[in-house]
């Protein structure tokens, strides 16, 4: 069977991150597994019964579940971070475990890992996301214009990144605390943003201020922003 691993980043922005390179555990039986670590990992992987195998770069794997319930634990060592020249950032290794019992839908053979153990894992693997739609008059979705994100800060505004709008205006960008640190500091980046054309033409350039304000300052390691564009882009 092939089985789709992936999480969820932003269910608003139907983003699911696939678990590239993970290995994956399927442990038979209903025991629950809330409580994931390194040695309790490699206890559950060691057993006879526990099926064992790696997801692909695209979030699928081979595998043939176990008949009825069974347990499904993964060791992440790599995320998604299509702004990268590799398209994945390199983690230590993390672990996820889907609490209680998990059965299998044929009709759509998936296996989704929650939203807040995702975020805890982009967290301890410092891989942050800024992710986010643009639309322009009527609310209508913005493709293929470039979005830069920034810092606000006191002294000097730190470049966070740049991304494109999908087909239907998505963009997201993954970056790194060294991107917006300051000293000691442990806040998150207060965002603000530019949006341009490829060929350069400014559609929607913010003020730092706004970095600042509710929603925009020091916001968690997946932010969801969505921006809105005077006038559509010239086609």
């Amino acid at each position: 069977m092939k089985l789709r691993v992936d999480a969820e980043l932003a269910s608003e922005l139907a983003m699911y991150d696939p678990l590239a390179g993970a290995e994956l555990v399927l442990v038979p039986g209903d025991e629950s597994f809330l409580q994931i670590d390194a040695a309790r990992y490699e206890e559950a992987r060691a057993r006879a019964e526990a099926i064992v195998a790696t997801v692909d770069d695209a979030g699928d794997v081979e595998i043939e579940p176990p008949p009825g319930v069974f347990a499904a634990l993964a060791c992440v060592k790599k995320m998604l971070a299509a702004n990268q020249p590799t398209g994945f950032f390199d983690i230590a290794p993390q672990y996820l475990s889907l609490s209680g019992i998990v059965n299998i839908d044929p009709r759509e053979p998936r296996l989704r890992f929650a939203r807040a153990a995702w975020h805890g894992i982009k967290r301890a693997g410092d891989v942050w996301t800024v992710a986010g739609r643009v639309r322009g008059r009527g609310g209508k979705p913005v493709p293929g214009v470039l979005v830069d994100i920034f810092d606000a800060d006191v002294v000097r505004h730190d470049e966070i990144g740049r991304g494109m709008t999908d087909e239907v205006g998505r963009f997201r960008v993954e970056y790194r605390e060294h991107n917006f640190r300051r000293g000691d500091l442990v806040y998150g980046p207060d965002l603000f943003f530019r949006v341009s054309t490829p060929l350069g033409a400014e559609l929607l350039r913010e003020r730092a201020m706004k970095g600042h304000l509710p929603g925009r300052a020091n916001v968690e390691v997946v932010a969801v922003i969505e921006l809105q564009i005077e006038s559509d882009p010239a086609p």
